[in-house]
């Protein structure tokens, strides 16, 4: 939607990618009501109202009703939010939010506190742990061109750094996240909140105390054009393709299917009460009969229960190649944990892991207390820990490199895994609900009882291109290993006939290339395009997660033709001489 000087989506109650002319100003601005275990409640009812210069939305929810003003005058827009509660609401938030584009890393500002105090403030490099702003009243940077404006008005707003949870963007919210939670907001209460984004002209000098300026804003790229390969190539950087592991079957395979695909691992989480049984004869056949190795993730605390799993797996006679133990509370390689692994790894001889079963966050918080005796270390990437529309999720991949560079500063060249990389969260890592998390049933286990954990855009072109995207850029960033969805069932990379989907089809041929030399170029057209050419098996694989079709120059023997790859789609070339 385009008004005066402004680009933006509209979806529902959310403002995303606004921009101001060509300089990103957010990447979404949107309200949310979530419950006691931070989940989102969704209106069941919206209706939007659109003039010349103003957007009025009314959404209905089953605890409350949102009314929300957009405003546009000139250099200024502006979005009021009132929501009145129909009943008593416990809740963890509710209110406003704005997202600042990951872009913004490195660029330095002014942030003016509730007592008018002006602090000197910059956007994180490395991912910020814990809240890199609190108490915000206003955020005033500086452009080559313009100054830009962040004003809040109607409670105490602070800033996480959302790659924690690999959003792209710092995300800036109401209240105090040291205060408690749940807090219950009353029946007829009323929330006021408001958000207004300023963009005027540059002037010499904004303040004295600002010891640099922005000399370029983050601004968009255009797709209008066509891109020359060769010189795509030559601009890349080298490395090695990783091996991939897929993820266990949670659902069990009924129909005793076996896959085509022999993945370098299966990757297979255990948690006390999983029928052990049933799940080592589910990974019986997700390994071909014990021909694939098996990393565990093991989620307990307790020693006998993971001696009880080793031994029958051990008795199945599967090959176990990784153990890692995670507190199922914390989510993280407890020394605890830590001791627990050291026994198991010792009875079937095999390597150590420590990390986190779950995002990047709780990986960053408690790298410290990690055991650099470990021989690996792992988080896992779900997008969709804050925003669920496609343009978002696509983002996300960009900040792969982010996080890994932020976990080197700690753990320096030792091998670092990534993954189960799945589209919905696999864990619940902020449920304030005991017990949520490694549930089980007679069919299955694990991720089948997390509230949304199941994707429908998975077996789609979309998801294949998706996924390409976040290899490209694991890959570019030197990740050791990456680990994907699972064999079978909803998360699965087979369909309901046993046929690989296009992620399984493309992660089996990326699978077969491992430790080949690739070239990977993936900062095209705001990292949505990427490359990847294996020189000495002369594949060519050409991802485009953008909204426009993309074309590229082909240089040929005679002369150059033009290739023309549809949005969100992906090729998979074999070059010749010829091309």
């Amino acid at each position: 939607m385009k008004i005066d000087s402004w680009n933006f989506r509209i979806s529902n109650e959310e403002l995303s990618d606004v921009y101001y002319e060509n300089i990103h100003l957010a990447t979404s601005l949107r309200p949310a009501i979530r419950d006691v275990n931070w989940g989102t409640y969704e209106p069941e009812d919206v209706v939007v109202k659109k003039d010349s210069n103003s957007i009025e939305i009314k959404a209905t929810y089953s605890v409350g009703v949102a009314e929300s003003l957009i405003a546009v005058e000139s250099n200024k827009l502006s979005y009021s939010y009132k929501f009145t509660a129909t009943s008593n609401l416990p809740t963890n938030r509710t209110g406003i939010t704005l997202m600042i584009p990951a872009s913004y890393s490195g660029l330095d500002a002014e942030i003016t506190d509730s007592q008018e105090k002006v602090n000197l403030f910059r956007f994180p490099q490395r991912v910020s742990p814990w809240q890199p702003a609190k108490d915000i009243k206003r955020i005033y940077l500086q452009e080559k061109n313009a100054q830009i404006d962040f004003s809040f008005y109607g409670d105490y707003f602070e800033m996480e750094d959302q790659r924690n949870w690999h959003d792209s963007s710092y995300k800036i919210y109401n209240r105090d996240l040291s205060l408690p939670f749940p807090y219950e907001i009353k029946k007829d209460e009323i929330i006021n909140q408001k958000i207004i984004i300023t963009v005027t002209p540059a002037v010499s000098n904004i303040s004295e105390n600002i010891n640099s300026y922005i000399t370029k804003a983050p601004t968009k790229q255009t797709a209008n054009k066509t891109l020359d390969l060769s010189e795509i190539i030559e601009n890349g950087s080298q490395h090695t393709v990783p091996p991939i592991s897929i993820g266990a079957s949670t659902v069990f395979n009924s129909k005793k299917t076996v896959s085509t695909f022999a993945p370098s691992s299966i990757t297979a989480e255990f948690a006390e009460g999983y029928p052990l049984e049933k799940f080592t004869n589910s990974l019986l056949n997700d390994s071909n009969l014990g021909e694939i190795p098996i990393d565990l993730m093991l989620a307990t605390t307790k020693e006998n229960v993971a001696k009880e799993c080793i031994k029958a797996l051990k008795k199945a006679k599967l090959q176990i190649s990784s153990v890692m133990c995670v507190d199922p509370k914390l989510h993280i390689t407890t020394p605890e944990c830590m001791l627990i692994s050291s026994v198991i790894a010792a009875l079937c001889d095999a390597k150590i892991v420590v990390g986190a079963r779950t995002h990047f966050a709780e990986f960053n918080r408690n790298i410290k207390q990690f055991s650099s005796k470990a021989d690996s270390y792992r988080y896992t990437y779900t997008p969709q820990m804050h925003v669920t529309e496609p343009w978002h999720i696509i983002d996300s991949c960009q900040i792969i490199k982010d996080t890994v560079q932020s976990a080197r500063e700690y753990i320096g060249n030792s091998p670092l895994i990534l993954g189960p990389i799945t589209l919905k969260a696999r864990v619940n890592s902020v449920s304030t609900e005991p017990g949520i998390n490694d549930q089980w049933e007679e069919d299955g286990y694990g991720a089948n009882y997390i509230a949304s954990s199941i994707d429908e855009r998975a077996g789609s072109t979309w998801a294949e291109t998706w996924t390409a995207l976040c290899i490209s850029h694991a890959i570019g960033s030197d990740v050791d290993a990456l680990v994907f969805y699972e064999m079978f069932g909803p998360r699965g990379i087979h369909d309901e006939n046993g046929s690989l989907t296009p992620e399984g089809i493309l992660l089996k041929k990326l699978n077969d290339l491992k430790n080949e030399t690739v070239i990977v170029n993936n900062s095209l057209i705001d990292s949505k395009v990427s490359v990847m050419y294996m020189p000495a098996k002369k594949q060519l694989f050409l991802i485009n997660a953008s909204n426009d079709d993309i074309s590229f120059k082909m240089t040929t023997q005679k002369d150059s033709e033009v290739l023309v790859i549809p949005a969100n789609e992906i090729r998979n070339i074999t070059v010749t001489e010829n091309n």
